[in-house]
């Protein structure tokens, strides 16, 4: 649920105003409403410092740490520019190198020589240059010109040429090399011992990376008292502080007040403010917090909080989108592995949790269709559990099922939220108006016959949205409203039917899943296991293939099953996702020496 927030202001005098936001951040209620848009330098240097530690986090990032543990540097913000620094050059070598590498193989051919040697022939009065061209061109040299050839390309003959001084070349020139291929690979050889040592460096400092996370914490915090400090306001020797807090800590605020003599003003947020977004919701729905987060929305403080539907239904897409058991069963253990690999990082549970929620979803779905890494090759040996969820039509016909239910559920929600207004009523005709577009869907793609009732459905719901819509006083104008507001939203009409047929999407990749599986698996039987090296080549292709169609299977996920959830379904419930997540000024992690 979306906890109710309100509006509040806190009052003191100038020279507690520091004391005032200590306390504050002490009791971590508060979200601070920034005010002032000029960024003062305390804040601008502490983000500059922010920034620093988090390049150089992201640096360590690619980089095991030998050990644990590690000597705490006397400043975190000198270590994080060092490591940034080493990483400056160990770039700097890695364009050093390619362009030495590339010199190499283009100066190779014309053997080893020292560049300067041909270049100190110009004050003896001779030109010296190289050039590429056709052995019938060696006839266009004027007699006293020495034409030296150095090796071949096919047709073409690299040669050096010695002319006489202001003499213009016959042939396009190849630049002469600054310095020599012994030169060239001498100073390679000195860029990959030093590329190497800077590397050895961040090996080692790769401990680190735990106290930089830690100090980048501190920072933050440190950044986020700054930015309340500066949107306080002053007048004749007071300051305030306008934000929100959660309408259940309202107590524990009041106390505070009259404990440091604060001056206290609570208020429901008008309208027009903009309130941030505090979801508290059981463990199980906050299951659904790290695809919030992966995908950056949250709803607006006045929308609908509707994780525990975004939950349920992304599990059940994602069990069809990848449908298989051997495919559940490898997300399962890969998830295992990384539980296992980061079991104190406390942040990262509910995405372990949620994974292992969703691989059991897609082992499940496997079961009831007797899918295991693809069917073909199962050909009876393990019969679906299901064998309704076999068929094309049938499954088609679930995924029809399974999209009216899910736009009806934004519906009936929007109807209740609306109660007891009449306008709910007009939810209702919606409501009646989508199942008669899903009995045209079935018509149209299933040829499925209208049931007797569906056209009734319709022209209810038509009725309930014309009366009911806007309801007035006087009962014609009433109607007539409705009329607009019908005519007003007539593409909904051709909405509702593209949303149900989108919901087909779950039946297309489901099948396509198991389709590149069974390709895979006829690849590698038509080559066989009679030999080792058929064994081999075949073991190959059915690791490549299934692990493409893994990572095929989660972008599918991505693609598709989030956006089920994020565009139909939340046009249905006219949500926009517009919210602004509730941080309040409070204490953060301090440094720990270590």
């Amino acid at each position: 649920m979306i906890v109710p927030m309100k509006k509040i202001v806190v009052m003191t005098l100038s020279r507690e105003a520091s004391q005032a936001l200590a306390d504050l951040r002490d009791l971590g209620m508060v979200h601070v409403e920034r005010k002032n848009s000029t960024e003062k330098p305390g804040s601008s240097r502490v983000k500059s410092e922010i920034q620093d530690l988090e390049k150089a986090i992201d640096v360590l990032s690619n980089f095991k740490p030998k050990a644990l543990g590690g000597a705490r540097p006397q400043s975190w913000l000198e270590k994080a520019r060092e490591v940034i620094s080493i990483a400056e050059k160990i770039e700097q070598l890695k364009t050093n190198l390619a362009r030495g590498q590339a010199e190499i193989e283009a100066y190779l051919p014309w053997g080893s020589f020292d560049p300067q040697s041909v270049r100190d022939l110009a004050p003896a009065g001779i030109d010296a240059y190289l050039c590429e061209l056709r052995k019938e061109d060696l006839r266009d040299f004027p007699a006293d010109d020495v034409v030296q050839v150095v090796s071949r390309k096919g047709p073409l003959l690299r040669c050096l040429v010695l002319s006489r001084r202001g003499v213009k070349p016959l042939f396009p020139v190849v630049p002469l090399p600054k310095q020599g291929l012994r030169e060239i690979r001498g100073e390679r050889e000195r860029d990959l011992a030093a590329l190497k040592n800077l590397q050895e460096q961040l090996r080692q400092g790769a401990v680190l990376a735990g106290g930089l996370k830690r100090h980048c914490k501190v920072l933050t915090a440190e950044l986020h008292f700054a930015e309340a400090a500066e949107s306080m306001g002053s007048s004749d020797g007071l300051v305030y502080l306008q934000g929100y807090a959660p309408e259940p800590s309202m107590e524990l605020l009041k106390a505070a007040a009259q404990k440091n003599s604060w001056a206290l003003m609570i208020q429901d947020p008008e309208p027009d403010d903009n309130v941030p977004t505090f979801l508290r919701n059981p463990k199980w729905v906050g299951l659904v917090t790290p695809i919030f987060n992966f995908m950056n929305i949250l709803p607006g403080y006045r929308e609908a909080d509707v994780s525990w539907t975004f939950l349920v239904f992304f599990s059940v897409f994602f069990g069809i989108l990848v449908g298989d058991i051997g495919y559940g069963t490898m997300f399962f253990l890969a998830t295992a592995l990384f539980h296992r690999k980061n079991k104190s990082e406390a942040a990262m549970r509910p995405a372990f949790v949620l994974m292992y929620v969703l691989s059991g979803c897609a082992i499940l779905w496997g079961v009831l269709t007797g899918s295991f890494f693809g069917q073909a090759w199962l050909a009876g040996k393990w019969p679906p559990l299901v064998p309704w969820l076999t068929e094309y039509h049938n499954i088609q016909k679930l995924c029809f099922i399974i999209a009216v239910v899910h736009l009806s559920i934004a519906h009936v929600w929007r109807m209740i939220v609306r109660l007891p207004s009449l306008t709910a009523l007009a939810e209702g005709g919606w409501l009646l108006v989508l199942w008669a577009t899903f009995f045209l869907v079935n018509l149209l793609i299933l040829k499925e016959p209208i049931p007797s009732w569906g056209g009734p459905f319709f022209f209810a719901g038509l009725a309930l949205i014309v009366l009911f819509s806007r309801p007035q006083k006087n009962v014609l104008k009433g109607v007539l409203s409705g009329v607009g507001v019908l005519l007003a939203n007539a593409l909904t009409f051709i909405n509702n039917f593209s949303d149900i047929v989108s919901y087909i999407r779950l039946f297309a990749v489901g099948l396509a899943t198991v389709a590149v599986a069974d390709a895979f698996n006829q690849i590698a039987g038509s080559i066989g296991m009679n030999s080792v090296l058929a064994g081999f080549g075949a073991a190959l292709i059915l690791v490549f293939g299934h692990l493409l169609n893994l990572i095929l299977c989660a972008l599918a996920v991505v693609v598709h099953g989030i956006r089920l959830n994020v565009l139909e379904f939340s046009s249905h419930m006219n949500l926009e996702w517009s919210g602004v997540e509730y941080d309040p000024l409070r204490k953060t992690e301090t440094e720990k020496s270590y």
